[in-house]
């Protein structure tokens, strides 16, 4: 079968969402009711949940094969796949990531501004100027080149994830 990284992602991440819903509702069916008759001690079921318990559990053990099979390929292909630069796609989507951590905590600084605060003693008045350390239109810069490098990268990888290969 063919496919590639973006069906394969699209695939474990449904594959997940009923995983996590067929185990949420197995307690549900962990349990069969019966009404007992107190003077005969007669037995009648109210409900018998042996039967969609078997199939949900059977469902789950087989989801979890299926997952784990689906996210080895994925692994193994990010680890393989090699974007133009040389660097694996592992390798890319960790430099994307810290790449995005010092972005944000470098757009902060650039909302520092200059301002004044004029102090008033007894016998003394005076102005405390507070500025920015650092020259923040290198910060700009800076926060520029981070962006365009992350969207580049991230179209790389896109290009990666789109090629077809079988499984």
């Amino acid at each position: 079968m063919k496919t590639n990284l973006i069906n394969l992602m699209t695939l474990v991440k449904e594959q997940e969402m009923e995983y996590k819903d067929s185990c949420y509702s197995l307690a549900s069916y962990s349990k069969n009711r019966n009404a007992i008759e107190v003077t005969n001690q007669q037995t009648e079921s109210l409900e018998d949940n042996t039967q969609i318990f078997s199939e949900t559990m059977n469902r789950i053990l087989e989801l979890e094969r299926e997952i784990n099979k689906n996210k080895a390929i994925i692994f193994e292909k990010n680890n393989s796949l090699t974007l133009p630069n040389g660097d694996t796609i592992q390798k890319t989507l960790n430099i994307i990531s810290n790449k995005k951590i010092l972005l944000r905590n470098l757009e902060p600084l650039v909302k520092i501004t200059t301002k004044k605060e004029r102090v008033t003693e007894v016998n003394n008045s005076y102005w405390i100027k507070t500025f920015p350390a650092f020259d923040v239109d290198h910060i700009k810069s800076i926060i520029s080149q981070l962006k365009s490098d992350i969207m580049d990268l991230e179209f790389e990888i896109s290009k990666l994830n789109s090629e077809e290969f079988e499984i």
